[in-house]
């Protein structure tokens, strides 16, 4: 669909359509391969196109996905730099259109995916953490408008409280977001919910539906291989097998 959409834009010379297109392409791919080389050239098109015209949500959709693929690489400076441009252009309300959660949820998610990798050369921590702050409240008012967005905002909100040695709140928020995830039948909100979960649990702690943590990770790395989520699904496999007797 999305090299459909960016094909016929292309032609009709329709930036944004062209541009819609890419994302849907590189959104998708950071989610099955966050590796491949072709994103790079994909967003690099795609950053052709941000002249006049192009809706100011879905620039900060573009940054989103740039701070992601950069985020894959190991490039956390350029990582911040995507992120905060994209963060700044958010401004401190959501655009209220159901197509554009990946513009707010990805702002907390990257933000928070470096504050646990720790200290970063160029990246101010404090800064980080309010970029995230901001996003997670705007990703709150989002979802309460679409409830497609509750499973995301759950997780955020765990791994925030995470950040805070929130723990028991944060496994509270997982599970909500697994809930909300199997309502809506939203699979990889859920294998996310079930990762984080899985990771979290203490030995005899169960999550919804009385899954243990073994059992969480094992459905989750399930998930993720079924949806192509490649990266994701090995990393829970291995995890899983490290984490049993003799593993």
């Amino acid at each position: 669909m999305g090299v459909d959409g960016r094909a016929a834009a292309r032609d009709r010379r329709d930036p944004m359509a062209q541009l819609w297109g890419l994302l849907v392409l590189a959104e998708a791919r950071l989610r099955t391969d966050p590796g491949d080389p072709a994103l790079a050239g994909a967003l690099e098109e795609g950053e052709g196109l941000l002249g006049g015209g192009i809706p100011t949500v879905d620039v900060v959709r573009f940054h989103v996905a740039a701070a992601r693929h950069h985020l894959a690489a190991g490039r956390a400076e350029d990582t911040w730099g995507s992120i905060r441009a994209a963060a700044v252009l958010a401004g401190p309300e959501p655009s209220f259109h159901p197509y554009t959660i990946e513009a707010h949820a990805g702002i907390p998610e990257v933000c928070q995916a470096l504050l646990r990798g720790g200290g970063w050369p160029g990246v101010d921590p404090a800064e980080v953490r309010a970029a995230a702050a901001t996003g997670l409240r705007r990703l709150e008012r989002y979802s309460r408008a679409f409830p497609m967005a509750r499973p995301r905002a759950r997780l955020c909100l765990g791994s925030w409280q995470e950040l805070e040695g929130h723990r028991r709140q944060a496994v509270r928020s997982w599970s909500g977001a697994v809930q909300a995830a199997e309502r809506l039948a939203m699979p990889w909100e859920l294998a996310s919910g079930q990762r984080e979960l899985g990771h979290h649990l203490a030995p005899g702690e169960r999550g919804p539906g009385g899954l243990d943590r073994d059992a969480l990770l094992e459905r989750a790395a399930a998930g993720f291989e079924a949806m192509g989520c490649r990266v994701d699904a090995e990393a829970e496999a291995a995890r899983g097998l490290a984490g049993r007797p003799g593993g």
